[in-house]
């Protein structure tokens, strides 16, 4: 993406951030023992960083597409926001953000969601992104060891380190699409749409 000296902040906001997190979560894939299942530990602590850092690329994503694709919203967008301004344009890769979007926030868009859903379920277990994250990030999380572990506490979540280490990596997907796509959507823009042939 070729951005002017006075905005490639915005890129290099996202990339490195992103970068370290895939290595760190490659590491933590290759990692074999059981310590990993122990409880929290340093593992446990790098997805954790992991995941609330992936989180909130998202919303430096948003600055990113505000700057690129202007529109008239508020001065400091968050990524959902962005990205429903843009679900109707006739750039097919914006318009992917959005779907994108849906699936990252499925637990926002409405209150019956699907249960189903892989962003939310790992086996048996329902996790909503949005609460992981301001869990780690505002309130306090609970790593169990296994199911029998988890204790219903109110306004606290209980994970264990499988099901953290699932929705970081699903995360990290997440974010890696949204980067190709917004990449896309720029290469979109400059050469038309006579010039890409699906």
């Amino acid at each position: 993406m070729d951005l002017d000296e006075r905005h490639r902040w915005l890129l290099d906001d996202l990339v490195p951030p992103y970068d370290h997190c895939r290595r760190i979560l490659y590491r933590t894939a290759c990692f074999k023992g059981k310590e990993l299942y122990e409880g929290r530990n340093e593992h446990v602590e790098n997805l954790l960083d992991c995941y609330s850092r992936l989180y909130t690329i998202l919303d430096k994503t948003a600055k990113l597409i505000a700057f690129l694709f202007p529109w008239n919203g508020e001065r400091n967008p968050n990524f959902r926001a962005v990205v429903e301004k843009h679900s109707c344009d006739s750039n097919p890769f914006l318009r992917a953000l959005y779907y994108i979007a849906r699936d990252v926030f499925s637990d926002k868009d409405d209150i019956a969601f699907d249960y189903l859903d892989p962003h939310i379920r790992f086996l048996s277990v329902v996790h909503k992104p949005s609460f992981v994250r301001n869990n780690i990030m505002h309130n306090t999380i609970r790593i169990c060891t296994d199911d029998n572990d988890r204790m219903p506490t109110l306004n606290v979540e209980s994970i264990t380190p499988l099901e953290l280490f699932y929705y970081t990596s699903k995360l990290a997907d997440d974010v890696r699409e949204i980067l190709m796509n917004l990449q896309m959507a720029v290469r979109y823009r400059e050469l038309g749409t006579s010039s890409l042939n699906f």
